[in-house]
């Protein structure tokens, strides 16, 4: 196994928490625009995207992983255990 070598300080991330980028005007006017079954759909929707491209990108990253350990990277992920 090889040991991975930490990045450079002027290449790390920040620690501090991620905040979500505050609406555009006209996003918040679409949602609100929305009945409570449209938002419910959008979010399933994105939701779903989010799947995917993490998927993907695991799978480039992992091509070794089986189906069982990308699902379950995929719900650490998403449920924020890793």
């Amino acid at each position: 196994m090889q040991s991975i070598k930490p990045a450079p300080t002027s290449h790390r991330r920040s620690t501090r928490p991620l905040r979500p980028n505050p609406l555009h005007p006209l996003q918040v006017e679409a949602y609100r625009n929305m009945t409570s079954a449209e938002r419910l759909a959008e979010a399933f929707e994105m939701t779903r995207f989010v799947r995917i491209q993490l998927h993907r990108q695991l799978r480039a990253l992992h091509p070794g992983w089986s189906r069982s350990r990308l699902s379950a990277e995929i719900a650490a992920r998403l449920l924020g255990d890793t």
